[in-house]
């Protein structure tokens, strides 16, 4: 009877450990930002070799949505006090060998008694076997392989000295990096960029764990 109620519920913690799993993003941040001010303007500067890239200019844009709630965004880095330049990639992943033990009847405990017994009609000889719950524990395992890839997501903020000035000074330096099963950018991207701007700018010379649903 114990039995054939643990089986239930030990399906229900499974499905729940599956419910609450995500993405796992650990974020370092080193800055000098005070926080967000709604009056500065950033502008958005590619790399040289993401100039025609539309998969940098999608990323682009999820960091300007984030980005939006402390200053404005401007198309020339000539309006702008703040340069952000965005860059990413993924490595060409590794395995990771696993194994997952197999649990089942590994035999069941029992006796059986002799002897002898005296009975109205005289001596007679008994014969009984106890059989008790059958036990369970590891029978073998199964093995398994799956890549994991690293993740990463890099933003870099430059403070223009002055307008129309070419030089300028790194005021934040925000990375982003996670590993998982999903070697598609496109799918993690939004987490990784929701993950960096978690109470943005954050604490300076900080490193944070999120955990995050991947949808």
């Amino acid at each position: 009877m114990k039995l054939r109620f643990l089986v239930p519920v030990l399906l229900l913690m499974s499905i729940l450990g599956c419910a609450t799993t995500g993405m796992e993003i650990n974020v370092t941040r080193f800055h000098e930002m005070g926080g967000c001010d709604s009056n500065i303007n950033y502008a958005f500067v590619p790399y040289e070799t993401q100039r025609e890239s539309l998969e940098h200019q999608a990323y682009v844009d999820l960091v300007k949505q984030k980005l939006m709630s402390c200053g404005h965004i401007v198309n020339d880095p000539n309006d702008a006090s703040r340069i952000v330049f965005v860059n990413y990639g993924i490595d060409t992943g590794r395995e990771q060998v696993s194994s997952t033990p197999i649990i089942g009847q590994t035999g069941s405990l029992g006796s059986t008694t002799t002897g002898s017994a005296y009975t109205s009609g005289g001596y007679t000889t008994i014969s009984a076997t106890t059989r008790n719950i059958p036990t369970y524990g590891v029978i073998g395992s199964v093995a398994s392989s799956e890549t994991e890839y690293r993740r990463t997501l890099s933003l870099d903020i430059y403070q223009k000295k002055a307008i129309n000035d070419n030089a300028v000074k790194k005021i934040y330096e925000g990375k982003a990096v996670s590993i998982g099963s999903t070697g598609t950018l496109a799918i993690v991207m939004p987490n990784m960029v929701k993950a960096i701007f978690i109470e943005f700018p954050g604490k300076n010379r900080s490193v944070s764990e999120y955990n995050l649903s991947l949808k």
